[in-house]
């Protein structure tokens, strides 16, 4: 039997420690998304604790921005590619709304600037932390296909795990995460071949942009 000590400086091991986090982070979302105040009392208690162990990880091993690949080089081509990719993304996704929905999706800005804001610091933590971060930490330990599933899977499985209390069908689940990792494979692999996040992040953030900037207020799941 593993002793106290034993176990937590096993799941604090440089190998598990990145997905040590990422289930504290998966469980905070969990808490809180319940929408029941002692649950999300309960949820920032954890965020705390994984806020804490992230910040000592980034400052006892080191951590520097440069480890989240967040680098200039032809940063101006990534922004090119970044939103051609995003435009061509939503007009995709623009027609799999009406073939599957039988509704267009608005597009423009709907006035709420605010929300845009929100979305793009969404966005942006997230690509941080998925890929920056979660993606990058696990390369001494695994292949890149291996690397990039990983966090793609984590990526899709977030998002299911922010609208698992609205009463969603097993069906509803089943496309938002079939979705979610067809839509994290490419900036996965792209981050991986050009050995830079920017294009990653941008992408994200243009196509959120795109999706949620026609809306007159913040998504109520933001909050």
């Amino acid at each position: 039997m593993l002793r106290p000590q034993t176990f937590v400086a096993k799941i604090l091991a440089p190998k598990f420690e990145p997905f040590t986090i990422t289930g504290g982070i998966f469980l905070f979302t969990l808490l809180y998304y319940t929408r029941k105040i002692p649950l999300q009392i309960v949820s920032f208690i954890v965020l705390i604790l994984v806020t804490a162990l992230w910040a000592h990880t980034i400052r006892q091993r080191g951590l520097s921005w440069s480890d989240f690949k967040l680098s200039k080089k032809q940063l101006w081509l990534q922004v090119i590619i970044a939103l051609g990719l995003s435009i061509f993304g939503w007009f995709y996704f623009r027609q799999y709304v009406i073939w599957t929905r039988g509704t267009e999706i608005p597009f423009g800005y709907g006035g709420n600037f605010l929300a845009v804001i929100t979305i793009v610091l969404v966005a942006s933590t997230e690509e941080i932390y998925f890929r920056g971060y979660l993606q990058n930490r696990i390369q001494p330990h695994f292949r890149m296909l291996a690397r990039v599933l990983i966090a793609v899977f984590a990526m899709a499985f977030y998002k299911n795990i922010v609208h698992i209390w609205e009463g969603m069908s097993l069906l509803a689940h089943l496309e938002l995460l079939f979705v979610g990792i067809l839509h994290n494979i490419l900036p996965s692999l792209w981050m991986e071949w050009s050995d830079n996040l920017w294009g990653a992040l941008l992408l994200h953030v243009f196509w959120d942009l795109l999706v949620y900037a026609p809306l007159i207020e913040i998504p109520y799941w933001v909050f």
